[in-house]
């Protein structure tokens, strides 16, 4: 097993101490930040996304990990709350959860795949298409509802 860390953050330097100290150098790989292609590249070879992320905004990271066919396990704080149905969110720094969670998705690669599976069908949703079709549908009875309202005497 090998974890992938992409990007950086103020942890980076005690986390590749640590890595370093518990002898794991082999299976723990740091690539900083990478292009777009790399990152989809990366996530594409990847059986698993997971984020110990604090906050995200909107998720976007998560519909990518989605997009990429991936089962997610993250905590609960962020945007990806309002979209993410299948995965593991578990309570903010609950980390006995987390790391439960992930077990269960290395031990069982039918929910793996289960997951995986329900992830790319789910954000289809979130492709702009979709989006800019249900956004057009809602203007549209926006307008309707309202037409009467401003009609000239």
């Amino acid at each position: 097993m090998h974890l992938i860390v992409i990007g950086s953050g103020p942890q980076s330097g005690t986390l590749k101490s640590l890595t370093q100290e518990l002898g794991l150098i082999e299976q723990i790989h740091f690539l900083g930040q990478v292009d777009e292609q790399e990152k989809f590249k990366l996530l594409m070879m990847a059986d698993m996304y997971v984020s110990t992320s604090q906050h995200e905004g909107f998720g976007l990271v998560y519909l990518e990990a989605m997009a990429s066919n991936l089962p997610v396990v993250c905590y609960d704080y962020g945007g990806q709350t309002d979209f993410l149905s299948s995965g593991y969110v578990r309570k903010l720094n609950d980390e006995q959860a987390f790391l439960d969670a992930c077990n269960t998705l290395i031990n069982h690669p039918d929910q793996r795949y289960s997951m995986a599976g329900h992830n790319i069908r789910a954000v289809e949703a979130f492709y702009i298409d979709q989006c800019a079709d249900r956004h057009l549908d809602l203007f549209e009875r926006i307008i309707e509802q309202h037409r009467n309202k401003f009609k000239p005497v």
